[in-house]
This record gives structure tokens, C-alpha cells and sequence, in this order.
């Protein structure tokens, strides 16, 4: 009987497993198809920056999903899903992360903290900058409980619950306020994800 049991949880995982790997791929897929406008836009901004890790944002953000992909329209008008168009959110969404880059190389710090800066803001890098020069989960950390949370409103570190593969490891939760303290660590796991499947495709 216990065998039976093991065997059919073995073979329920495999399918959940299955289903999750196609769900992915179709994830993917969906965010691979705005490769060429990303490389436009890189293009237009002469940037070096690889079209791979912009798309490692765009899954990260939607998914490739909406009007505003890279989730890049409160930086330009102050409101969130403003822009009309994906044109426009990676324009703009790419057009932001190079001027973060750019900083990060005149700053001496590392690419990843110019990837967190897109969550966080250009300030982020200065502030990597006086501390150390490579952005850290910790220091992502700091940074949002102690400066971007307080100046938002959260001066109490009040936290909640934010479940992801990287968070479950790490506490599971984010300051209130206070942005997305993994995000550089999601970006690198979905750019993983991302080469990952294009082997495939």
C-alpha cells in the first residue's frame, strides 16, 4: 500500500512538473516575440546592454503581458500602466535601465546593482557605490527598509508576505513600501529561465 501511495505522489509530481515546464515555455515564447523590439530600442540608445536581460525584465515585470511590459510608465508620468502601447514601455523601460547602467559604469559598481536601481531608482547606485561597489540581497535589503520604505511612509519597517522561489529562502517578505528587494536576484533566475528554454526553441 505504501508503495502504491509513494509511486502515485512520484507520478502526480512528474505531470505537476510537466505542466509547469510547458507553462514556462509558453511564458517564454511569449516574451521571446518582443526580442526585436527590445534590440530596436537597445539600438536607438546605442546601448551594450544584452536584449537577454531586458527580456529577463519584461518576464519579470509581466510576463509579457499588457500595454506597459516592462512596467515602465511610473517613472515617466508618475502613474502605474500609463503608457498605451509595449513600443512605448520598452522605449522608455530601456531607454531607463541604460541611464542606470551608464551610471553604475561611471560609479564603479556592479551591472546587477544598475538591474536593482530599475526597481528601486538611480539612487540605488549611488548608494551601492558608498557601500561596497556590488549590490547584495543584504544591502537590497538596507536599502529598502531603511531608505525607501521611510520615505514612502513606512517608518516602522511594517513588512508582508511575498512568496517567490528566491524569498522562500531569505524570509519570504518585503517592507511595505519599500520596492522589490529580490528583484535583481529574479531578474538573474528568469534571464536563466530564458536561456534555459531557447536551447529548445
Amino acid at each position: 500500500m505504501l508503495k502504491r501511495c509513494v509511486s502515485l505522489l512520484v507520478v502526480v509530481l512528474f505531470v505537476l512538473g510537466l505542466w509547469r515546464a510547458w507553462q514556462t515555455a509558453q511564458t517564454v515564447a511569449r516574451v521571446r516575440q518582443f526580442q526585436p523590439m527590445v534590440e530596436a530600442a537597445l539600438n536607438k540608445e546605442n546601448s551594450s546592454l544584452d536584449s537577454d536581460l531586458v527580456l529577463a525584465i519584461i518576464y519579470t515585470e509581466t510576463k509579457g503581458q499588457g500595454q506597459d511590459i516592462m512596467q515602465a510608465s511610473e517613472s515617466l508620468t508618475g502613474q502605474v500602466d500609463s503608457l498605451a502601447s509595449p513600443q512605448e514601455s520598452v522605449a522608455h523601460g530601456v531607454k531607463t535601465l541604460n541611464n542606470y547602467y551608464l551610471h553604475s559604469q561611471e560609479s564603479g559598481v556592479d551591472e546587477w546593482t544598475a538591474v536593482q536601481a530599475y526597481n528601486f531608482g538611480g539612487a540605488y547606485i549611488d548608494y551601492v557605490a558608498e557601500n561596497g561597489q556590488k549590490t547584495s540581497l543584504d544591502l537590497a535589503r538596507a536599502y529598502s527598509r531603511d531608505v525607501v520604505a521611510p520615505s514612502l511612509g513606512n517608518s516602522k519597517g511594517e513588512t508582508y508576505s511575498y512568496w517567490t522561489p528566491i524569498s522562500i529562502f531569505h524570509g519570504a517578505e518585503l517592507y511595505r513600501d519599500g520596492g522589490n528587494y529580490f528583484y535583481a536576484n529574479q531578474v538573474r533566475l528568469n534571464l536563466d529561465v530564458i536561456r534555459f528554454f531557447e536551447r529548445f526553441s
